[in-house]
């Protein structure tokens, strides 16, 4: 499962497809026929109707950039002391 080695993900094409998803449900297009139109599984559909629901079309924005200090994070889950 995932991406093929060295195949980058759009994710600016992935939040437009979450977004057109998101209107045509609004639009009270069943969930299998979005999912025909943009080109996902059906249960993408039904998770992103729940996240709709749940917290608005907000939700279904991609999260941003990856907090940076995430990196000096060892397997230890604590930060590795520089010095």
């Amino acid at each position: 499962m995932g991406n093929t080695a060295g195949v980058r993900r759009d994710f600016q094409a992935l939040e437009q497809r979450r977004l057109r998803g998101a209107r045509l449900l609004g639009n009270g297009v069943p969930q299998s026929e979005v999912a025909r139109q943009v080109e996902v599984h059906r249960q993408s559909v039904s998770r992103w109707a729940q996240q709709l629901e749940v917290a608005g079309l907000s939700s279904l924005r991609k999260a941003g950039a990856p907090d940076a200090n995430l990196a000096s994070v060892g397997k230890t889950g604590r930060r590795s002391s520089v010095g």
